[in-house]
């Protein structure tokens, strides 16, 4: 997930390199580039001496964008979808490099059909947002390592039983089978414990089956 908000808050102009034109372009929606580009519902938009004009693409809705392609090193959005009456077919390749600063936008023209600007920009934007989709976080990494580390400890112990030590498959090759066993009853002396000082506490009474239980493990 990216977040181009900084780059739509405000129109931008850079040269169009080997030509006498320059591009103005605000990111993400709202077409008010120019009034004459707004016209054409235009985010990205070329100039000649800030008079002659066309429209190289809209960028209205996610619908806007033909494709998305995320690298490490940031993302590219091509469009194709100009309204602008003129002889060539428009196209836009826009990639956004992840960068701790804004740099200018290098926009070159590839000439022919479709007619292509090609934009590249270093900015903060193009830098995945924490959490948007851009990979697992800690918690789910975390789940991973135990189910995987629990799944060898378990299948690893049978067979190792199994093997080395002669003992059936089944719970008796289960390893460190009687520790495991005792979980429970220590589960339930602990809960008896907590719940017999909790009662203490609130002035209940501290006789019955859950204090005698709590009692054997002494007093805090």
């Amino acid at each position: 997930m990216y977040d181009f908000s900084e780059l739509a808050s405000s129109i931008t102009r850079a040269p169009v390199q080997a030509t006498e034109t320059e591009m103005a372009y605000k990111f993400c929606g709202v077409a008010d580039v120019t009034p004459m580009c707004t016209t054409n519902k235009a985010a990205f938009c070329v100039y000649w001496d800030n008079i002659e004009f066309f429209s190289v693409a809209r960028w209205q809705a996610a619908s806007d964008i033909e494709s998305v392609t995320s690298t490490d090193t940031g993302v590219t959005l091509t469009f194709q979808n100009s309204e602008d009456r003129v002889v060539h077919e428009m196209r836009l390749e826009l990639t956004v490099r992840c960068a701790d600063t804004a740099g200018t936008a290098q926009i070159t023209r590839r000439t022919g059909t479709p007619y292509t600007y090609i934009m590249q920009l270093d900015h903060p934007s193009g830098c995945k947002v924490a959490g948007g989709g851009g990979g697992l976080s800690g918690g789910s990494l975390f789940l991973i390592i135990l189910l995987v580390g629990a799944f060898v400890y378990v299948v690893g112990g049978c067979l190792l039983n199994w093997k080395v030590r002669a003992l059936p498959l089944g719970r008796d090759a289960c390893p460190n089978r009687a520790f495991w066993a005792e979980i429970p009853g220590y589960t339930k002396a602990g809960c008896a414990f907590t719940w017999g000082k909790l009662r203490g506490l609130c002035g209940g009474s501290k006789g019955g089956a859950a204090s005698s239980e709590a009692e054997g493990y002494g007093s805090v």
